[in-house]
């Protein structure tokens, strides 16, 4: 892992996320600019338009140090700590029900993808 690796696969990301976020304000649809770029980023590395190791580098960085991301959420949700307790059981289940709903159309989302790639192989 070198710095031009990770600058480049830095690069990559900010661009992706930058486009990503200008299409969702230009075009005025309540969908999350994030989700959007990862889903472009899946479809990019699918078609071989970005290659895995453009991106490993500072992929791999980032996910060494994604629990640091959740330090800040944590820390403030002390301040509402009394309104957490009341409201515990439609957090949990809100929590558990977006993670599910995730994890699902990320699956089907990816599967859809490789359904196209190897359509195109045969083709």
């Amino acid at each position: 892992m070198n710095s031009n690796n990770l600058l480049s696969g830095f690069t990559i990301l900010l661009a992706l996320q930058f486009i990503c976020t200008w299409l969702v304000g230009i075009a005025h649809i309540a969908f999350p600019a994030p989700l959007l770029g990862m889903m472009v980023l899946a479809v990019l590395l699918i078609l071989n338009i970005i290659k895995v190791e453009q991106i490993e580098a500072i992929c791999t960085l980032l996910m060494d140090k994604l629990s640091l991301f959740f330090v800040p959420g944590v820390v403030s949700s002390i301040v509402y700590i009394e309104l957490v307790k009341k409201e515990a059981v439609p957090l949990f289940l809100a929590v558990c029900l977006s993670t599910t709903i995730i994890i699902v159309g990320t699956g089907l989302f990816l599967q859809f993808l490789l359904k196209i790639k190897e359509a195109k192989k045969h083709a």
